[in-house]
């Protein structure tokens, strides 16, 4: 639990696998550590090359050039 009197300080926060330096704010006063240290990866999904073009890429089907094209 996070008390007025460590407002200012810093502590480490472990997340499961690492220690995360996070600073105490005047908001913080009464919430738990835990709460500050994500324990979760963000998941990003890979597209493949062709898929990015058969979404992107219309062009083929109008005869136009198309207006963009995402760096792959």
């Amino acid at each position: 639990m996070i008390l007025p009197k460590d407002v200012g300080k810093e502590f480490l926060v472990h997340n499961g696998k690492t220690f995360i330096p996070s600073k105490i704010d005047q908001e913080m006063v009464g919430q738990r550590f835990g709460e500050f240290s994500n324990t979760r990866k963000r998941v990003f999904h890979k597209m493949n090359k062709k898929r990015v073009l058969d979404k992107y890429n219309f062009s083929l089907v109008l005869g136009r050039k198309a207006p963009f094209l995402p760096k792959v």
